[in-house]
């Protein structure tokens, strides 16, 4: 079975991106090291992490050149492929996933009447009340809203379907 994911289509033509100066020397202490080849995965991270720490900022210096000449090269082949028809051909198909992504995305909430007073009990409040009232401006709106009599919920609601024409006429 498989599944439909909304991941950015990946570049199979791209250059491969460079590893981090860490991982150039887990790679180095996995080759070196037998003991680390034997471990789980989880230890092998926490084995290559400790002795991260504790490098001689020399031969961790090693490593960062390494890395550092690595993202140059990686660079140097980025450009050279931005001007391949592989990635044009990839160009368009990021576009067509941003293009059906972006129809997917314009799904909006429906308004309610609670919605609708919550955020006009939010846009009423002076700066004083919203520092006071912090984070808990929502939960103090819907105890307000709680209070409202049928009557008022309602008009909140007729407001929110978008029939404006009986809400003039209950506030006068």
């Amino acid at each position: 079975m498989s599944r439909v994911t909304n991941k950015k289509p990946k570049d199979k033509n791209a250059p491969k991106k460079p590893f981090s100066s860490y991982m150039l020397f887990g790679v180095h202490l996995r080759k070196t090291d037998p003991t680390v080849g034997s471990m789980k995965v989880t230890e092998q991270a926490k084995y290559i992490g400790s002795k991260w720490q504790v490098l001689d900022p020399k031969e961790k210096q090693t490593f960062i050149k390494m890395a550092n000449d690595e993202k140059v090269r990686y660079a140097d082949e980025y450009e050279k492929y931005k001007k391949t028809p592989a990635f044009k051909e990839y160009q368009t198909v990021v576009a067509e996933w941003e293009k059906k992504k972006g129809a997917k995305a314009v799904k909006t909430t429906k308004t309610t009447g609670q919605k609708l007073f919550v955020q006009e009990y939010k846009d009423n409040l002076d700066e004083d009340e919203k520092k006071r009232l912090g984070k808990d401006v929502s939960k103090e709106a819907l105890k307000e809203w709680r209070a409202l009599s049928d009557g008022e919920k309602e008009r909140y609601k007729r407001k929110a379907k978008g029939d404006e024409s009986d809400s003039g006429a209950s506030e006068e």
